[in-house]
């Protein structure tokens, strides 16, 4: 589900899931996690991306009724171990990770690009905080990025509507770091990363590490609030019959 390779001074990290629009269960999560550590060990700078059409369509729905099926302790282990691991392995490792969002990132997705340092977008992809259409609240930091980089009125609105945003307004919001046409998307990373590569190593990592100790506490705090809160989401009837509708739907 996860592969990666290195050219020179970069890393490259790809979900391979196109058949199911690169959704993540929390053992792909893992996989993802430690990908990007054992990257950080050998590269400078780390891109991100996805297979096919979508860079990452959130959560996998076979996983996420199991959730839902299973005790509040289990699913809160489930979104810990995986879920939240991969984000906070991005935040912590100390090179620079680029998230080449070469199509649509939703839920899970959306805050996995967020996660990144930098992020480059295809002008076709669209961006959705749509936790609450399935009756959830953001498990892996959405309201954290989306507040801190778009503030609290546009985060309010993308999370309380669950409506998907285009990259050009993602950009204009502060959510995406600039956006390209979809095939100068990698291109585009890789040129970034180079500029990255060329610094000394250890400066760009103490940078990288500096700016992450600005934010560490809010996004902590929105992990520790998620594996709280979201375990009773994931037992309520909303959930259910909302996932239900979504599962019929595709």
């Amino acid at each position: 589900m996860i592969e990666s390779k290195h050219d020179g001074s970069l890393a490259y990290v790809t979900i391979n899931r196109p058949d199911r629009r690169n959704a993540l269960s929390s053992d792909a999560c893992a996989q993802l996690a430690d990908a990007i550590e054992q990257a950080a060990k050998k590269s400078r700078v780390i891109i991100l991306t996805g297979v096919g059409s979508a860079f990452c369509a959130g959560g996998d729905f076979e996983e996420l009724e199991r959730f839902g099926s299973g005790k509040a302790k289990e699913s809160s282990e489930g979104l810990y171990r995986g879920f939240q691991r991969m984000i906070r392995t991005i935040r912590k490792v100390g090179v620079p990770v680029i998230a080449a969002i070469n199509g649509h990132a939703m839920g899970a997705g959306m805050d996995l690009a967020l996660a990144c340092d930098i992020r480059i977008a295809a002008q076709e992809a669209m961006l959705g905080q749509v936790w609450v259409r399935v009756g959830l609240i953001p498990g892996t930091g959405g309201a954290f990025w989306a507040t801190m980089l778009a503030g609290p009125a546009r985060a309010a609105q993308m999370i309380l509507t669950g409506e998907p945003i285009d990259a050009a307004t993602a950009e204009r919001w502060g959510l995406v770091t600039e956006t390209v046409p979809a095939d100068m998307v990698m291109p585009r990373a890789r040129s970034v990363a180079e500029v990255i590569a060329a610094n000394p190593p250890g400066a760009v990592s103490a940078n990288k590490l500096a700016l992450n100790a600005v934010i560490e506490d809010g996004y902590e705090s929105a992990l520790n609030h998620a594996r709280e809160a979201q375990p009773q989401r994931f037992a309520s009837q909303e959930f259910k019959d909302a996932l239900a509708s979504m599962r019929k739907k595709n």
